[in-house]
């Protein structure tokens, strides 16, 4: 399988091929395999995974977020016509580049073929599924494949609760949970920031006010930056998002 992929943005209209078991990460670092200069993105912002059957699209905890047909999503399983949108750059498939037999892999015209497995029941909205059921009853009518596709985007908008959305969104869904979260990592910073002193207070009386003070803002702007690097960067869910129950929201879904 093979698919090929269209990428239109700022002063970049691109293609890139993705094989079997390939993969392709978006983002503004030179560690990506595609490097974009949109300032809107993260260094590593998204993943497209070719699998034997499917073609999975991961957010990299990017901070503006990857949206699928207008959806914030985390991880889900991406179709024929989909749009991913990252910053100001819109990633398709280029049909035209892709063999008749990997477009149909990758999109239902109605028809139920021998890949109605396990596997292909439990995607994330369920919605390729209904959809092809919906073709089956009416197969009499001989429904187009774009409206087929239209059809599956819309069930999956309907069923959007159950695409795991980001961390974000449920910030923005919960905005009382969302304050106390806010609230707790600030409290938390000022009480990382406050421990310094404690420190400078068990130093030797000979030691004067100016070495004091040196000893004070060093200890205090390593603590306070290490804080902010693993509470904001390097941890999935802030101290207030863990004690405001943002994590477990986000873990129930």
């Amino acid at each position: 399988m093979k698919v090929a992929l269209k990428v239109v943005s700022p002063g970049i209209n691109k293609e890139h091929v993705i094989t079997q078991n390939g993969a392709v990460t978006f983002g503004r670092s030179r560690q990506c395999e595609f490097q974009l200069e949109d300032t809107k993105i993260s260094g590593k912002h998204c993943r497209l995974n070719l699998k034997v059957d499917r073609l999975e699209l991961s957010d990299l905890e990017s901070k503006n977020g990857t949206y699928l047909n207008g959806i914030r999503v985390e991880q889900t399983e991406v179709f024929v016509g989909d749009e991913i949108r990252i910053g100001d750059t819109l990633i398709t498939m280029a049909e035209q580049k892709m063999d008749e037999a990997d477009i149909n892999a990758l999109s239902f015209n109605g028809q139920v073929n021998d890949r109605m497995d396990y596997a292909l029941k439990a995607d994330f909205t369920g919605a390729r599924i209904n959809n092809q059921l919906a073709n089956k009853r009416n197969a009499s009518l001989k429904v187009s494949q774009a409206a087929s596709h239209a059809r599956e985007i819309d069930l999956r908008k309907r069923a959007n609760s159950k695409i795991k959305i980001s961390k974000q969104e449920i910030r923005s869904r919960n905005k009382l949970a969302s304050l106390m979260a806010t609230l707790i990592d600030v409290v938390s910073l000022l009480i990382v920031l406050t421990l310094p002193l404690f420190v400078v207070a068990t130093l030797p009386g000979t030691v004067n006010k100016g070495t004091r003070l040196l000893v004070l803002g060093t200890l205090s702007t390593i603590m306070g930056v290490g804080f902010i690097i693993y509470n904001y960067k390097k941890s999935k869910f802030t101290v207030g998002e863990k004690l405001a129950g943002i994590m477990r929201l986000y873990s129930e879904q």
